[in-house]
């Protein structure tokens, strides 16, 4: 009970015997998980807060194009915006948009 303790195991928790050389790990997923994430300086990975910001950047991008290809269309078709429906349907019922 001691060495579960000490390593923070459960009865039916999943253990991996690393061997290095003469050496060998036990080495539990959390511990792995663990080992992992101190490794995780941006390195190769890059700087996660600037991808999600250009990312977020380029959908922005994409979705104001968009809306500028609707917007095009709209006009060029001589279709009505929005607001001239809504003013239509206000005056119709009496009320002041």
């Amino acid at each position: 009970m001691e060495v579960r303790r000490a390593l923070d195991i459960q009865a039916g928790d999943r253990l991996d015997f690393v061997i290095e050389a003469d050496v060998v790990h036990l080495v539990t997923p959390r511990m792995r998980a663990e080992a992992l994430w101190a490794k995780n300086d941006g390195g190769d990975a890059g700087d996660s807060t600037r991808d999600v910001r250009a990312a977020r950047a380029a959908d922005q991008t994409k979705v104001a194009a968009r809306w500028a290809r609707i917007d095009a269309v709209v006009a060029e078709s001589g279709a009505k915006s929005e607001d001239e429906i809504a003013d239509e349907v206000f005056a119709a019922l009496g009320l002041k948009p």
